[in-house]
């Protein structure tokens, strides 16, 4: 019995100690918690911008980081958003909106912002962004061309003043040119996404276009149309019996409003005539636009060179203003269908009589010319007429001749 008893104390006694020793574990635990706390996720923003102008202050959640270039981190106990704001007098307020997103690291997270180097835009201005599918057109603000729509996926920009219309032109080869009038705000960026519809081009040609008769040594004017964008230029090229046998013009500008032309100087010393003549006018940029004379036209010898001789007024003459005179030529050789005659005074071109008159027949020809009523006078005139096919070959009054009221 009494040693059951003992045997009591014993267990209550280790019992006792047991509880002890717990309390005594948390207590040291709960000190070395307090020691060594565990270590928070640390997130780190890291931001690099500058300006164009440089020299404008830089704000973070409105705490001032300093001026541009700016290359900086900032450290934060938990994700989200910040406001970077760069600010310069005579300048609008460029803001971006900064996301540090949540992170698996244990320890710490770093997210770098690298903004490169923003273009300020001045006050009272905004920005017009363009992008075009296709992309390579050609931008035109108001007229000025500023280049070309970017071939990636960007925009191409411009600082225009705000609250005016301004018109935006797109122009690129085989589309149909793109206009439209916009308005940007101040301080704000407007973008537009422009899809260019695709548009049949085409070259038509109209002289010569079968029938004609040119005479080697002449001049004649080859002339066409087109519609779409058939591009800036133009090659007009010699056809006989259907081959090329020689280039008029390499590269004539297109022209405007849908119509195109080009004086062609027919050589005089080629041997190569007949009825079976054609031209061929192509896009020099898109040569499968192209078209043909519809039918021939004569290439014919050149003539015996062109002589031209005033005979009246020749010198000497008293012609009063308000009167009529005919001023009269001789010519022989190939001198062309028509001439234009001319006034001159002390041997300056002063006017013109007739821009265009037939050269007459059987080498003598005649123009009636009601003399101006009021003008000047002098002793000092000569009439000058010359070959509007040739216009090298002419001839003026040999002498003087007087103009009075």
């Amino acid at each position: 019995m009494k040693k059951m008893q003992q045997n009591k104390h014993k267990n209550t006694a280790q019992g006792q100690f047991s509880c002890v020793y717990l309390v005594l574990g948390m207590v040291l635990f709960l000190a070395l918690m307090l020691v060594s706390p565990v270590s928070a996720t640390v997130y780190i923003l890291g931001i690099k911008v500058d300006s164009n102008p440089t020299g404008a202050s830089g704000y973070l959640d409105n705490v001032y980081l300093g001026m541009t270039p700016i290359d900086t981190t900032k450290s934060y106990s938990s994700f989200g958003y910040h406001h970077l704001q760069l600010k310069k007098d005579g300048y609008c307020t460029q803001g971006w909106q900064l996301y540090l997103a949540p992170s698996n690291a244990v320890v710490s997270t770093q997210q770098n912002y690298l903004l490169g180097i923003e273009k300020l835009i001045q006050t009272g201005k905004g920005r017009l962004n363009v992008r075009s599918t296709p992309r390579g057109a050609d931008f035109y603000l108001d007229g000025k061309y500023l280049g070309k729509t970017p071939v990636t996926n960007a925009y191409i920009y411009t600082d225009t003043i705000a609250g005016v219309p301004h018109t935006l032109s797109l122009k690129k080869t085989g589309y149909v040119d793109y206009q439209e009038t916009v308005t940007v705000s101040n301080c704000y960026n407007t973008y537009r996404d422009i899809v260019l519809q695709g548009g049949s081009s085409s070259l038509s040609v109209v002289l010569p276009n079968g029938g004609e008769t040119w005479q080697r040594g002449t001049s004649h004017i080859v002339t066409w149309s087109y519609s779409g964008s058939p591009g800036l230029y133009v090659k007009i090229v010699l056809l006989k019996a259907g081959v090329e046998i020689g280039t008029i013009a390499a590269s004539a500008p297109i022209g405007s409003g849908g119509l195109g032309s080009y004086t062609w100087n027919i050589n005089p010393s080629s041997s190569s005539v007949g009825s079976d003549y054609k031209v061929k006018i192509s896009s020099t940029s898109q040569p499968t636009i192209t078209d043909t004379s519809n039918n021939y036209f004569t290439l014919t010898p050149a003539g015996t060179t062109c002589s031209i001789t005033v005979t009246s007024p020749n010198g000497g003459e008293t012609w009063k203003r308000g009167t009529s005179h005919t001023v009269t030529w001789s010519y022989s050789g190939s001198c062309g269908s028509y001439v234009k005659i001319m006034l001159l005074k002390a041997g300056v071109e002063v006017g013109t009589i007739k821009d265009s008159t037939s050269i007459g027949n059987g080498g003598l020809g005649s123009y009636t010319w009601n003399i101006n009523p009021t003008g000047a006078t002098g002793s000092n005139y000569q009439v000058k007429v010359v070959s509007l096919s040739q216009p090298t070959h002419y001839d003026t009054s040999n002498n003087y001749f007087t103009l009075t009221l």
